[in-house]
């Protein structure tokens, strides 16, 4: 974990690279070094953990400490409160994203299904295949996790 001046150092040099967002700069419950460091540079900074603090969400929204909002159903309980977060970070004039958190199949179709559910305006997406029922899914442009993680899967026997 970074404190927010090494942050800035690292988000300093990503903005030469042209770096589109960066998750959870900080610790979650630094919300003052978050916002610190969102008046300091470029890049789009996204809440992940902070979310799932007491009244952090509360927190970020008010202090415009970031720009974008991942919100996880599974850790947020479920669809209707995702839906509910995902309407007042966009209504606030904030970004939104929905991911998992390397659930199972189920788990990321889960996911996958509040995201195409919800009736706000999220980051770009793409279709992906889940290699592991050949089934497409909608998902955010920053889950990558699974892609990386599916590397690693030993073939069928």
């Amino acid at each position: 974990v970074w404190t927010a001046e090494q942050a800035l150092h690292a988000l300093r040099t990503f903005e030469a690279a042209r770096i589109a967002l960066v998750e959870q700069p900080v610790a979650a419950d630094d919300i003052v070094g978050m916002q610190w460091l969102h008046e300091r540079v470029d890049i789009k900074i996204a809440a992940d953990e902070s979310v799932l603090i007491p009244d952090g969400f509360v927190r970020l929204i008010a202090s415009r400490a970031v720009d974008v909002f991942v919100l996880k159903p599974m850790f947020l309980g479920g669809w209707s409160a995702t839906r509910d977060m995902a309407r007042m970070a966009v209504e606030a004039g904030f970004e939104v994203t929905v991911t998992h958190a390397l659930e199972s199949g189920v788990g990321r179709h889960a996911a996958a299904c509040v995201a195409a559910l919800l009736d706000v305006p999220m980051l770009p997406v793409r279709w992906v295949r889940d290699a592991a029922d050949g089934q497409a899914a909608h998902r955010s442009r920053g889950t990558q996790v699974g892609d990386f993680v599916r590397q690693f899967r030993r073939p069928p026997v």
